[in-house]
């Protein structure tokens, strides 16, 4: 995940639009009451469950509609099965706004008793070594150890944590989340498994770039069938053969052409 923040775009060019996406101001002597007019009117879209006391956590919203089928991005992360996590480029400065409101907001922090946690609940984490803090859900819990594995909502990233590192609470909760989720659309690892080392061609080649994603099925899948280019190379063609494969149609033309798998209901299938 990129840790430096890029403040300039020279490719866009676009007319200026304002953000829809407003980082607000958290008073610091007024936390309890932001957070009754910010937070209470938002549903639970993404993360959930239930505290300590079993009453339901409103979670993070999901990610708003990419604004077309093709436009500028950074790549962040790659999971283990091939997930590729982008955000759109102009929510860079969104991101760097929303570590300084978090930090803001726990800057008073003080761990109490040990917090009870669950899988899926909302929560921000706090990376010491980076000083960073990162709205997240968690994935897995273990008690014995006192730590989670949680997703960087706004990244994809997957890190374990010890809860000393955690925080209760959803503050920004007005943005949705900035990360989408994407598969290669063009090629797969030989066979269709994703290993360690077909991962790790994506996270050295494709991960941490700035980048134009061109969508392929539709924008409201919560999982983007894509083509990733950099500096105009689609780096499907450029991925190593000893690992990865070009996806055919499974149709009797077994074809691998873009035009005739868009709209051959076999084209869709790995």
């Amino acid at each position: 995940m990129r840790s430096d923040i890029v403040h300039n775009d020279p490719r866009e060019e676009e007319e200026e639009i304002e953000d829809q996406f407003t980082v607000w101001e958290i008073d610091e002597d007024d936390d309890d009451a932001e957070e009754e007019v910010v937070y209470d009117e938002m549903p639970p879209l993404v993360g959930g469950g239930t505290d300590a006391e079993g009453l339901a956590i409103s979670g993070w919203l999901p990610p708003s509609l990419p604004p077309s089928k093709k436009f500028f991005a950074y790549s962040t992360y790659v999971d283990k099965n091939g997930v590729i996590y982008v955000h759109e480029f102009r929510h860079e400065y969104t991101l760097e706004d929303l570590n300084y409101s978090l930090a803001r907001h726990y800057e008073r922090f003080e761990l109490a008793q040990p917090a009870h946690w669950a899988a899926d609940e909302p929560c921000v984490t706090y990376n010491p070594d980076k000083n960073k803090y990162y709205r997240s859900r968690i994935l897995e819990v273990d008690a014995e150890k006192s730590e989670c594995t949680v997703q960087y909502i706004d990244y994809g990233n997957i890190e374990t944590h010890p809860f000393a590192n955690l925080r209760k609470g959803t503050p920004m909760r007005h943005i949705p989340s900035l990360a989408y989720s994407c598969k290669l659309f063009s090629s797969r690892p030989i066979g269709g498994i994703w290993t360690a080392e077909a991962v790790n061609f994506i996270d050295g080649g494709m991960i941490d770039v700035e980048c134009t994603i061109q969508i392929y099925n539709d924008i409201r899948s919560p999982l983007l069938a894509i083509d990733l280019y950099i500096d105009w190379t689609r780096m499907a063609d450029v991925l190593p053969k000893c690992a990865f494969e070009f996806v055919h149609c499974s149709c009797q033309l077994r074809t691998r052409d873009l035009a005739h798998r868009i709209v051959c209901p076999s084209g869709w299938v790995h």
